[in-house]
């Protein structure tokens, strides 16, 4: 399938991610960052965050074509409501993740249920700044994690 080989490609670029904490929390940080973690996922809030990330996600779609790959399907530009409903069902528990190629496969974006953050490969500037202006209207940051070398 063409969108696995882009996927594959794009798993070694430049990742940014979308992250409700502004810097990376050290390795030996004396904080609770893993409680933390635990207290949102157990609380709730990681479902609140996970709510931010659809909007930017919908957002994007108003910009930018999508090809989303979920549950091993590939669909170009699925419907909000649909978007949503997949967004909601990767997020419910079930370990799911998600696939989303924007750029004609120049960039990608994944979603995982156990992350609180969204990665986004291989961004180009245009991309970037307007991710940083959605990520910023929902109380989120942007920051490089991983540059290639």
């Amino acid at each position: 399938m063409k969108a696995d080989k882009m996927i594959e490609k794009l798993i070694k670029k430049t990742v940014y991610v979308v992250d409700p904490l502004p810097e990376k929390v050290p390795k030996k940080s004396r904080g609770q960052y893993f409680e933390v973690e635990y207290f949102w996922h157990e609380s709730g809030e990681a479902e609140k965050i996970c709510r931010k990330f659809e909007r930017i996600i919908l957002k994007l779609n108003c910009y930018y074509d999508m090809d989303v790959k979920f549950k091993g399907k590939c669909t170009k530009n699925p419907s909000p409501k649909k978007m949503q409903s997949w967004i909601r069902k990767c997020v419910s528990g079930k370990k799911d993740y998600m696939n989303i190629l924007l750029n004609d496969g120049e960039a990608m974006i994944i979603l995982n249920e156990d992350d609180t953050i969204l990665s986004v490969y291989n961004p180009d500037e245009t991309l970037l700044a307007l991710l940083e202006k959605l990520a910023a209207a929902e109380g989120l940051f942007v920051r490089k994690i991983w540059d290639v070398e």
